[in-house]
C-alpha cells in the first residue's frame, strides 16, 4: 500500500507529464467563442474567423481648428459585425454581470437590418469625429464656431471615406459624437447631431441597441462646396433664362437675346439672337451661343430654333448653327414634336 507521500509524488509527476486538460483561460475563451457563434447563428449572419484586416486613416484638415476625422475600414460587413458585437461581460456604463447570447443576437439582428447585408461583399467604414483639443466649458465664443465646424466636417465624411478607399455600395457607420461638457441638455444636443447625420450624409435613424447610424457610399460623392453650388443652380429654367436675357442686354447695348423654356417638351427655344452691326463679326454671338449650349448640356435639355428666312444670310447662319451642334430638322430624321427648323441634342 502506497503512503501519502508516494501518492502525492506520483500525482505531481503525472501532472508534469500530461498537463492539465484545460486551463481556466482556455475555458473562458471557449465559452465566449461558443456564445458568439450562437449569437451569429441566431441573427442569421455569417461569422468570420477573425475581425479581418482593418485599416485606420486619420484625416486632419488644416482648415479645421477643432475636429479631425478617424476612419477604420473593414473588408466586409461580417468583419465589422465581429468587431462590434458586445462583449460577454458587461463593464462600465453597461453595468456589471454577464450579457446573454439572446442580447448579443438582438444586437446583431438590428445591425444586420441597418447594414442591409447581402451576399455581395461590401466594405464597412467606421467613422469617428474626434476633437483636436480640450473643450472650453460654457464658452459661447468657443462653442458656436465648434458647432459650425462640426456640421462642415459631417458633410465632408463621404468624401473622406472615398479618399480612404471607399467604393460605391460600401457602408459608412458612425456615432453622433458627444456634445460639449457643461451643456444644459446633453440628450437634446445628441438628438440634433443625429438629425444632422441623417440630413447631411443620408444616414439611417439612430438605433438605441446598436447605437449607430448607417449611410451608403454613393456613386458620385459630393463635397460640401459641390452641395452649395448644386443648391444655387437648382433653379427653374425660366428664372435662369430670364437672368441670362437681362445680363446680355445690359452687357451689350442694343443686343436682343431671348430664350424660352417649353414646359411640355422640356426644350430650350432660342426665340431671337440679334446683335447690332458694330458687334457683329467680333465673336460676340459665338460667346453667347457657347454660354447657352453649355447651360443646356448641364441641364440635359434639347435646344431648338428657327433659322432667319433672309436668303442673304442663310448659308452663313447654317454654318454658324452647325458649328454649335445644331442640325436641320427635316427629311427622314425629322422630329415632329417641334416645328422649329434646327434642333440640338444635349451632349
Amino acid at each position: 500500500m502506497k503512503t501519502y507521500k508516494e501518492f502525492i509524488v506520483e500525482g505531481t509527476l503525472k501532472q508534469l507529464t500530461t498537463g492539465p486538460s484545460r486551463s481556466r483561460v482556455g475555458l473562458d475563451r471557449q465559452r465566449k467563442d461558443s456564445s458568439e457563434r450562437a449569437a451569429f447563428r441566431k441573427a442569421g449572419m455569417r461569422r468570420t474567423q477573425s475581425g479581418g484586416n482593418r485599416q485606420r486613416f486619420s484625416s486632419t484638415n488644416n482648415k479645421n481648428q477643432y475636429s479631425k476625422t478617424a476612419i477604420t475600414s473593414y473588408p466586409s460587413q461580417s468583419a465589422y459585425a465581429k468587431d462590434s458585437v458586445p462583449e460577454k461581460e458587461k463593464h462600465g456604463t453597461d453595468g456589471e454581470g454577464v450579457r446573454s447570447t439572446k442580447d448579443r443576437a438582438l444586437h446583431l439582428k438590428r445591425l444586420k437590418r441597418q447594414l442591409r447585408t447581402t451576399r455581395t461583399r461590401r466594405g464597412v467604414h467606421a467613422v469617428d469625429i474626434l476633437p483636436k483639443g480640450d473643450y472650453k466649458k460654457n464658452d459661447p465664443k468657443d462653442s458656436i464656431p465648434r458647432g459650425r465646424e462640426f456640421q462642415h466636417v459631417v458633410r465632408e465624411v463621404p468624401q473622406e471615406v472615398k479618399n480612404a478607399g471607399g467604393k460605391r455600395g460600401d457602408k459608412i457607420v458612425g456615432k453622433a459624437s458627444e456634445v460639449m461638457p457643461g451643456s444644459k441638455n446633453p440628450e437634446k444636443g445628441r438628438k440634433k447631431r443625429r438629425k444632422l447625420y441623417s440630413k447631411a450624409i443620408g444616414a439611417t435613424k439612430w438605433d438605441p441597441i446598436t447605437k449607430v447610424q448607417v449611410a451608403s457610399v454613393k456613386e458620385d460623392v459630393k463635397t460640401y462646396k459641390e452641395f452649395i453650388t448644386e443648391a444655387k443652380e437648382a433653379r427653374p429654367p425660366e428664372e435662369v433664362l430670364r437672368k441670362i436675357d437681362r445680363a446680355y442686354g445690359r452687357k451689350i447695348p442694343g443686343a436682343n437675346v431671348s430664350v424660352s423654356h417649353d414646359k411640355k417638351s422640356g426644350d430650350l427655344r432660342v426665340n431671337q439672337l440679334w446683335l447690332p452691326p458694330d458687334q457683329q463679326g467680333k465673336g460676340t454671338g459665338t460667346r453667347i451661343m457657347k454660354g447657352l449650349t453649355k447651360y443646356a448640356d448641364k441641364q440635359k435639355k434639347r435646344m431648338t430654333l428657327t433659322q432667319d428666312p433672309d436668303k442673304g444670310k442663310k448659308a452663313k447662319l447654317a454654318k454658324f448653327y452647325k458649328t454649335h451642334g445644331f442640325i436641320p430638322n427635316r427629311g427622314r430624321s425629322r422630329d415632329f414634336t417641334t416645328k422649329d427648323t434646327h434642333i440640338r441634342n444635349p451632349r
